[in-house]
């Protein structure tokens, strides 16, 4: 299982391509930990690997054993070469932070 943090633009139309990811914010894993089994092996990630380490450490204090971060987030993930689904209607482009915008609008909408 996989718990991936990113929400908004840290999302950038890129997902782990793997069997079992969840979404969730770090403030709602905080407050729920209900749907992570505390007998299975979990990997938390975010974009870097940053949001990570707190949850890592949230979930530790709160008796999980099998809980790891992902180093490095899904930036590293996908220059290794990992499995991962890229939705273009969502990728970002654009020259620096304040200018980030998707790359096509989806007019399906």
């Amino acid at each position: 299982m996989l718990i991936d943090l990113r929400e908004g633009i840290f999302r950038n139309g890129r997902d782990f391509d793997v069997p079992v990811v969840i979404n969730i914010k770090l403030d709602d894993l905080k407050e729920d930990q209900s749907f992570i089994p505390k007998n299975k092996t979990v990997i938390v990630a975010d974009y870097v690997g940053i949001k990570s380490k707190e949850a890592v450490r949230i979930l530790t204090e709160k008796g999980y054993d099998n809980i790891f971060s992902l180093i490095g987030g899904i930036s590293d993930w996908e220059s290794d070469g990992m499995p991962i689904k890229i939705d273009k209607n969502n990728e970002l482009t654009g020259g620096c932070a304040c200018q980030l915008r998707p790359r096509k609008i989806n007019n399906d909408k």
